[in-house]
């Protein structure tokens, strides 16, 4: 037999599969974590908890879009570099169509849309991660869901940025940084309309 067929046999049997998720998997920080199918690694949707808030859905929808100018952003981030050597500035990709941040507010049904970025570091390189976040109102209730999440490296030492990737549980993406640094957007626009 074929050395080089005998080596890729027995990576293949000594690598562990991709199991199904268990509970553990699908949850961050407070965060409910949707995998695109119960074996895929990439992740689709990041769910909040349910937070308290005074006031009708209307009401809420628009103190989230005060909220949402406040605190959430979609600029294209700017890299220093690897340890602040090497690519700096703004670079640019294909995905660097800015729009706007807030792209609908429905106080009649409960429901606003923004575009969310948030800078990230892993392994001494600079990220950027995205998503598309809703927030959804019911009288005294709400909360915040995001999908379209990605990534993407901005320490590429030459002119132009990574395109966005979907984001995966992967350890070599930094997949959790990635989704705590678009948390922490989460998070304020939560304690905003909350009136912390």
């Amino acid at each position: 037999m074929n050395k080089k067929l005998c080596v890729m046999l027995l990576l293949a049997c000594s690598l562990p599969a991709w199991a199904d998720h268990d509970e553990d998997d699908k949850h961050l920080n407070n965060y409910t974590l949707t995998f695109a199918s119960p074996s895929s690694r990439r992740i689709d949707v990041m769910t909040s908890q349910i937070h308290e808030a005074s006031g009708s859905a209307a009401d809420i929808i628009n103190r989230a879009q005060d909220c949402v100018a406040r605190y959430v952003s979609n600029e294209p981030a700017t890299s220093n570099g690897v340890l602040g050597i090497g690519a700096k500035g703004r670079h640019s990709a294909s995905s660097d169509a800015t729009q706007p941040v807030l792209e609908s507010a429905d106080p009649d049904s409960g429901v606003l849309m923004a575009h969310s970025r948030a800078p990230y570091h892993h392994l001494l390189l600079s990220f950027e991660a995205r998503s598309r976040l809703s927030v959804e109102a019911k009288d005294g209730r709400f909360k915040i869901v995001q999908n379209d999440l990605a990534y993407r490296q901005l320490d590429t030492g030459n002119d132009a940025s990574q395109d966005f990737s979907p984001i995966q549980r992967l350890a070599v993406t930094g997949w959790d940084g990635a989704l705590e640094a678009l948390q922490e957007v989460s998070d304020n626009v939560a304690e905003c309309v909350e009136g912390k």
